[in-house]
């Protein structure tokens, strides 16, 4: 995932694939068909309700949306009276506070609000709605072997994906379910042979014109296994 930086290793039974005619590629279409039958991802256009719950902080409600089709992504946080409102609208950059643009540096630092913040924030969740759809997109490199590990309970296929690291250099492992082919959850690392990074289990989808979106996503570090944040999609409109 291009610039992402979203925010060891468990024990694991991991094993070579055992059917010799199955591959990483043709084991994705046959994920991304489940994932999206009708085609949805590209005319997505829709806002999404979420919640972030860390540990030891208050919950926090925010909305995004994703447009497809025009390009844009937006995202929107009540804070206090305050509502923060950052976006991408065909490549340019826009900001807003109670719907007004004329705010002052120090406002601007105090929402954390800039076009790399935007672009984070864009490239995180178009990453994380989108895939495995997203797994065809320029610049992704499927690893050719296909390997086996039971992740969060389930019984999963593993497909290894690098990026080049003149984008981000980091590497994911997209566990999909044997028996449904939904993504059970993925792992990324920044850089693997320190163990860094995270990896998130996806407990629960929502059906979007067919198109099955993450309902809930439990994230922990890679580092020690602990539980930092659960994510819920509470609406879609």
């Amino acid at each position: 995932m291009k610039h992402s930086k979203i925010l060891l290793l468990l024990p694991i039974a991991f094993f070579c694939c055992s059917d010799p005619s199955l591959t990483p590629a043709s084991l994705l279409e046959k994920s991304i068909e489940v994932h999206d039958p009708n085609n949805y991802w590209p005319q997505l256009n829709n806002r999404f309700h979420m919640s972030i719950k860390r540990d030891g902080k208050a919950e926090r409600h925010f909305s995004i949306l994703i447009n497809n089709p025009e390009g844009i992504f937006e995202y929107a946080l009540q804070q206090g009276d305050s509502t923060v409102t950052q976006g991408v609208r065909h490549g340019e950059y826009y900001v807003s506070i109670n719907g007004s643009s004329n705010f002052n540096d120090e406002i601007k630092t105090k929402f954390q609000l800039s076009e790399e913040r935007t672009q984070y924030l864009k490239e995180v969740y178009e990453y994380l709605y989108g895939v495995p759809m997203k797994l065809k997109d320029p610049g992704t490199i499927i690893a050719p072997v296909l390997n086996e590990e039971t992740f969060n309970g389930k019984a999963c296929w593993v497909v290894k994906v690098t990026y080049d690291p003149s984008t981000d250099g980091e590497t994911w492992y997209f566990y999909i379910d044997k028996e449904s082919f939904l993504l059970a959850g993925y792992r990324f690392y920044f850089d693997e042979s320190k163990g860094d990074g995270e990896f998130i289990f996806v407990d629960s989808y929502q059906s979007l014109n067919g198109l099955q979106l993450p309902k809930l996503k439990k994230w922990h570090w890679n580092k020690d296994s602990t539980h930092f944040r659960t994510d819920e999609l509470l609406k879609i409109e």
